[in-house]
């Protein structure tokens, strides 16, 4: 596994996969993805507008755990050491987001946090993978804490993220090629 590498308010793992692990991957995900994202799970603007421009598929764990396991426990190593939230072990039926942000779209995803539909549970953290193909333009990734400021890391093929769910965050619209990442959510008990 990469050295984990934190930043203000992220931790980041460069080069997690390789090209080839990337193809992989994109054609593992996209024999098994199920559904698209349900539209009632889309972040919304106060008047009902949406803020995601994004075409978002949904898949099971259990479809892409055996080739993401060790990322997975990683992922768990730093929430335990850096973050402390106890969260939820994944189940076999815990839903990832695949996104394909397109440049023939302008795709785009406006200030959101993200959270759970349940009012027993928080999306404590969030993963993105960086599982593009092909070169793109635009896209970057933004946090919002007091600021907003780019997060250079998601840029690249093959890097990930790690941040605390409710903080604002966006991706500015993609002009040009293909962005494409994965999406995990770490959710745990409700903060009460």
């Amino acid at each position: 596994m990469q050295d984990r590498k934190q930043k203000f308010d992220y931790w980041f793992l460069e080069n997690i996969f390789s090209k080839k692990d990337i193809k992989n991957l994109n054609n593992l995900i996209k024999k098994n993805i199920y559904q698209k994202e349900p539209e009632k799970f889309t972040a919304k603007n106060p008047d009902g507008s949406n803020k995601k421009f994004v075409d978002t598929s949904q898949l099971k764990w259990a479809s892409v755990k055996n080739y993401l396991y060790p990322l997975y426990e990683e992922l768990k190593s730093i929430n335990n050491y850096n973050f402390g939230y106890h969260t939820f072990d994944f189940t076999d039926q815990t839903t990832l987001n695949y996104n394909v942000y397109s440049g023939d779209k302008k795709a785009r995803y406006d200030w959101h946090a993200d959270s759970s539909d349940n009012p027993l549970v928080d999306t404590k953290l969030t993963i993105l993978i960086n599982l593009s193909i092909k070169e793109y333009t635009g896209g970057d990734f933004l946090l919002f804490n007091g600021v907003p400021y780019k997060v250079p890391e998601l840029n690249s093929s093959g890097n990930l993220i790690m941040f605390k769910s409710y903080l604002q965050h966006k991706v500015e619209p993609v002009t040009k090629g293909e962005r494409i990442t994965l999406s995990l959510f770490f959710d745990g008990k409700a903060f009460v």
